[in-house]
């Protein structure tokens, strides 16, 4: 559960960062996890309803425009993860379950600004992916799954074409 815990952590860098091996995936792991235990003691609040990454989807013209929308979309949901994490970095499954619906819908606006293109379908193919965890009894099973992690590969690898390098 700890291990799965990390990996959660990390989840925006692993989803939207050039993720390669499992020991890419541990490193990751323990470099967000400082920020995700190191979250106010109140674990319990909610994540914000309403993002910055939503609210600026509509002036998406291109992919890399979509790309770089994206990354702020993870931004924000990092902060929101932290917000929900306790000292031990152990998310309250409500509060994940939030944060996750908010990912998803924020990065389904911003793919539907992009028509057909393909880092569009990649964005879709991402946002479904989290609505299924926002939707699941066990959202980190969803978002451990191998699904989870190819959808993001595929958006990375999209938007690495385009030279535009993860936020974080």
């Amino acid at each position: 559960m700890k291990r799965l815990t990390l990996v959660l952590a990390a989840l925006p860098l692993a989803l939207l960062g050039a993720c390669g091996s499992d020991s890419d995936k541990s490193e990751n792991s323990d470099s967000a996890a400082a920020p995700a235990s190191s979250a106010a003691a109140p674990a319990t609040s909610a994540a914000p309803a309403t993002s910055s990454a939503a609210a600026a989807a509509p002036a998406a013209s291109g992919d890399k425009a979509l790309c770089e929308q994206a990354n702020q979309a993870k931004l924000t949901m990092a902060k929101s993860l932290a917000t929900v994490a306790n000292a031990q970095g152990e998310f309250d499954p409500a509060g994940l379950k939030k944060v996750v619906a908010t990912f998803s819908k924020d990065l389904g606006k911003i793919a539907e600004s992009g028509g057909d293109s393909p880092v569009a379908k990649d964005l879709k193919t991402l946002s479904a992916q989290f609505a299924k965890a926002a939707a699941s009894s066990e959202p980190e099973k969803v978002l451990d799954s191998g699904d989870t992690d190819k959808a993001g590969e595929s958006f990375d690898a999209a938007c690495a074409k385009l030279g535009v390098k993860p936020s974080v």
